[in-house]
């Protein structure tokens, strides 16, 4: 009896799937006829051809295939309960049997192909929902079922379209891998010249690792063929498209506030709020492995709390906001009876959430370990004071705090540190589990969180400030990469990026002037290189200068078309908010 309301819904929500093509049809006939302009009238008569045939039908050509996707994927926004981005999968590989079809029987010409990709690109700039805009994310590259090189020319005129249209949507990824050809990774230095914030950049290799990695965590075993078909969803978190459930946020995760609750007897200091779990007074620590052993009680007590609002949050889904059309998208709803929501996809592991201030929870157990147990230089309740007072008056503790070694400058005394709290978190939230049958999948982007989420945590031992931003996911403490990006990269690649089963972020900002020297594409191209040796999951760079950057704050009109990557999505820089575009100027600015 449960099946029936969800399946007589699939049956009116694809009725009414099918009819939309003709809708816009009829609209673009309707048009044609007081069209003066002979090209443009050939146009919309073409327009309603193909719009009379697809969704409702099966696409035969290139144009049918890419309006199809668009009027589906548009509905999915449609029926969205708040902005969110969906997915558009790696389209270089699902488009890629039309295009060939097409130039083979002369339809189409590469340089209609591209101008297709290109309004495309532009139309998914005025998808909405309500008030919002609603971004996709596109994945090109990767892997092919067989494990070879899926790079094509499609992969090609996809980032070409990119580099033409330079908006804010679609959220952007390139896939490589250890077998991608210099060529792709020369073409995504290109576009990564142009200062739009895009692309991001992922390890297929990794991201391969992650999927096989969550083995039967929510319903059976992931096949190595569906690991490597996997595109980025929202931000970057992997799913397999067709059989995955979707990506839910139950919880961002501040692990420097965890860190300042094991230091603080599971209080807040900004407001002396018993949040944590009460591990012990601070000065009775004896040993730095007490410090670690309260900061894993205070992981422990939160993933507990997340537990409970994931529970509640995806029983509001089910009650509230069930999703009947996404729902017969996905493979193993319609067999079941059941909506994606209440467990009826084929994978439904990907319950999770993503962290910010690891990097400062790492900086500042390392300078806990050296200052206080491996030097003895202050004790803790020195420290202790210090943190309360915000170092006012402790001036000379902070000074000290700051000269302990910071991650991302390749230093194993901190690095191991933060190679620890990411394990730490990520294999206690793998434990969460959802009421679909799965469990949890930790990671992604922080977005523009780690801003606010600074608020609540007073000073760290790092010499950080109360209140100020904290890092965002992966990416080192602001400012404190000061060895180059290599040593951001070589940082990076010791925390085990597959443990992190939805990835983490790591943003970093190249200087601008790399691009100007004849050999600047081929340095970037070598840096990705390395990007996949050290098998990091995630890289995203913002090629902008600071100059630049305050010139755009203080006349934003003359800037509105200056993008950056925030963390894990690019936004228009003058809209954002002056903190935020405070943590983004602060941020090292590197060559190669």
């Amino acid at each position: 009896l449960k099946k029936q309301p969800f399946l007589e819904g699939a049956v009116i929500v694809l009725d009414a799937a099918s009819e939309i093509g003709k809708r816009y049809a009829d609209r673009a006939a309707e048009m044609a006829k007081t069209e003066s302009d002979a090209k443009r009238k050939d146009e919309l008569l073409n327009i309603a051809a193909i719009c009379n045939k697809v969704p409702a039908m099966p696409a035969d050509t290139f144009q049918e295939a890419l309006q199809s996707y668009h009027l589906a994927w548009a509905m999915l926004t449609m029926e969205l309960y708040h902005n969110i981005a969906f997915a558009l999968g790696r389209m270089d590989q699902y488009l890629l049997p039309y295009y060939e079809n097409d130039l083979k029987e002369g339809r189409l010409t590469e340089e209609d192909v591209q101008e297709l990709l290109d309004c495309y690109l532009l139309k998914l700039n005025y998808v909405a929902t309500g008030n919002q805009s609603t971004s996709g994310s596109i994945g090109v590259g990767g892997y092919k079922a067989d494990g070879n090189d899926a790079t094509n020319d499609l992969t090609y005129m996809f980032i070409e379209s990119m580099m033409h249209v330079r908006m804010v949507n679609p959220w952007f990824a390139v896939l490589i891998h250890s077998k991608s050809p210099d060529a792709l990774l020369i073409k995504t230095a290109q576009l990564t010249a142009l200062e739009t914030g895009h692309p991001q950049i992922l390890s297929a290799d990794v991201g391969v690792a992650q999927m096989l990695a969550r083995g039967n965590m929510g319903g059976p075993m992931v096949t190595l063929k569906d690991a490597r078909a996997a595109s980025n969803v929202g931000c970057l978190e992997l799913a397999v498209p067709g059989k995955d459930s979707g990506y839910l946020y139950v919880g961002q995760d501040n692990l420097a506030l965890y860190l300042e609750l094991a230091l603080n007897n599971g209080a807040r200091r900004s407001d002396g709020m018993k949040i944590g779990a009460p591990t012990g007074d601070p000065l009775k620590f004896e040993s730095f492995e007490d410090v670690r052993a309260a900061f894993y009680e205070q992981v422990l007590h939160m993933r507990k709390m997340t537990q409970e609002n994931g529970d509640r949050t995806e029983q509001k889904l089910i009650d509230e906001y069930p999703m009947p059309y996404e729902s017969v998208m996905i493979e193993g709803c319609v067999a079941k009876g059941l909506c994606r929501e209440d467990g009826g996809a084929h994978y439904n592991f990907n319950t999770g959430g993503t962290e910010v201030g690891s990097s400062d929870a790492a900086d500042s157990l390392a300078a806990i370990k050296r200052l206080v147990f491996d030097e003895k230089k202050i004790t803790m309740e020195q420290l202790c004071d210090a943190l309360d007072a915000n170092f006012e008056g402790y001036e000379d503790i902070r000074k000290m705090c700051q000269q302990v070694p910071k991650f991302g400058n390749d230093d194993d005394y901190v690095d191991e540190q933060k190679a620890w709290v990411v394990h730490q978190w990520a294999s206690e939230f793998q434990k969460l589990t959802n009421l679909r049958g799965g469990n949890g999948c930790p990671g992604g982007s922080s977005m523009d969180a780690y801003v606010p989420a600074g608020k609540i945590v007073g000073a760290l031992p790092s010499g950080r400030l109360s209140g100020e931003p904290l890092a965002p996911a992966g990416s080192p403490s602001t400012g404190k990469d000061v060895n180059g990006v290599t040593a951001v990269l070589n940082s990076m690649g010791k925390v085990d990026g597959t443990e992190v089963l939805a990835g983490l972020s790591l943003s970093s900002r190249i200087d601008p002037a790399v691009f100007k020297s004849n050999d600047g594409m081929k340095r970037m191209a070598d840096m990705l290189r390395t990007f996949v040796d050290q098998n990091i999951f995630h890289l995203q760079l913002n090629v902008v200068s600071s100059e630049t950057l305050i010139a755009a704050q203080e006349n934003p009109e003359d800037h509105r078309d200056l993008m950056v990557k925030v963390a894990g999505y690019n936004a228009y820089f003058t809209r954002l908010g002056r903190e935020l575009q405070d943590s983004i100027i602060a941020r090292t600015e590197h060559g190669l």
